[in-house]
Order: C-alpha cells, then structure tokens, then sequence
C-alpha cells in the first residue's frame, strides 16, 4: 500500500511545482548531483531508496557520470 503521508502527517512526496522547482534547479548542479536528483525525480523514489535497491549502485552512478 503506498501512503502520502507519515505517521507524524508529513507529505511524503512533492507537488508538481516542487518537482519542476526541483528539477529547474539540479540543472545547475555538478554532474553527479544532477544525476542523483533526475534519479529521484523520474523514479519517485525517496532519497534513502535509490542506492539501496541495489548494493554497490552509487559507485556505478558516479562512475557512469564521471566520464
């Protein structure tokens, strides 16, 4: 079951204003950063998620975008 908000009653996830206000403004960020926000923002995933779906994945993404 996927909830909106917390047990405290905090929103969970952005509004479509916060996600382009947040999108617009990783485009200034270093490469790597950058990356880490569009993976957030097109996955909806929480910023604890990501690298641990799948162990050793924030290394391959700063290797990947090192380049």
């Amino acid at each position: 079951m996927m909830y909106l908000y917390d047990p405290q009653g905090r929103r969970l996830y952005l509004t479509g204003a916060e996600r382009q206000a947040f999108l617009t403004a990783a485009k200034d960020a270093p490469r790597e950063v950058r990356t880490f926000c569009l993976v957030l923002a097109y996955t909806g995933r929480r910023i604890s998620k990501p690298w641990r779906s799948r162990p050793g994945a924030s290394i391959c993404w700063v290797r990947l975008n090192a380049t």
